[in-house]
């Protein structure tokens, strides 16, 4: 059991995802935030962040993820212009858990 647990952990860190499931879990992302009225620009602004410090090819992150300009450009092409809002709950249940972070 444990050196199935380590190769699964080895492959997963070593190759990552495949860079179509990486495209699918942003789109589903954006899915998500747009049904619950986060505001889907969240994962952009993560993704323009990522940009400048992930190299493709590169050690990490890089050599297992596509370009974050390739997902921006694909996940600007999902985001909704006008997100709704956020309920006057769900902001009071963020707030209390983002005390002392």
């Amino acid at each position: 059991f444990g050196g199935s647990i380590g190769d699964i952990v080895t492959s997963l860190t070593l190759k990552g995802y495949s860079r179509d499931q990486e495209y699918q879990a942003d789109q589903v992302a954006m899915t998500i935030l747009g049904r619950l009225g986060y505001d889907q620009k969240a994962l952009l602004r993560v993704l323009e962040h990522m940009e400048p410090m992930v190299h493709q090819g590169g050690p990490g992150f890089g050599s297992t993820h596509p370009p974050p300009a390739d997902r921006l450009k694909a996940a600007t092409k999902l985001a909704v212009e006008q997100p709704k809002p956020a309920p006057a709950t769900r902001a009071t249940r963020f707030a209390s858990a983002m005390k002392g972070i």
